[in-house]
């Protein structure tokens, strides 16, 4: 069963958005190289609020991105950009999804 990590939150005071995007885009390739990674995905609502969600294949190649994930220097820069007082964090279990045909057989 796949596993999403989510977490919302609002980007400190000081920071603009193009730094935080691209202080995520830093992230990306730590994630890629991540065995049981399918796929990230940020948002942000209109009020500000940013969503960050990464798709795991199992419940154990998202526990094992914890365990790595702060030891990567640009994931760590991209967390210090986070206002720590909004940010919640969500782990669910994916209960049906549909990807097109051509990304099936990823």
């Amino acid at each position: 069963m796949g596993m999403i990590k989510h977490y919302v939150f609002r980007k400190r005071a000081d920071v603009s958005d193009t730094a935080l995007l691209e202080a995520a885009a830093a992230t990306m390739a730590w994630f890629t190289e991540r065995p049981g990674f399918a796929y990230r995905t940020l948002t942000r609502e209109p009020d500000g609020l940013w969503h960050d969600m990464a798709f795991w294949r199992d419940a154990e190649a998202a526990a094992a991105s914890d365990a790595a994930f702060f030891s990567h220097a640009p994931n760590a820069a991209y967390v210090a950009l986070v206002d720590p007082e909004s940010l919640s964090r969500s782990l669910l279990p994916e209960l049906l999804s549909a990807l097109p045909r051509d990304l099936e057989a990823a």
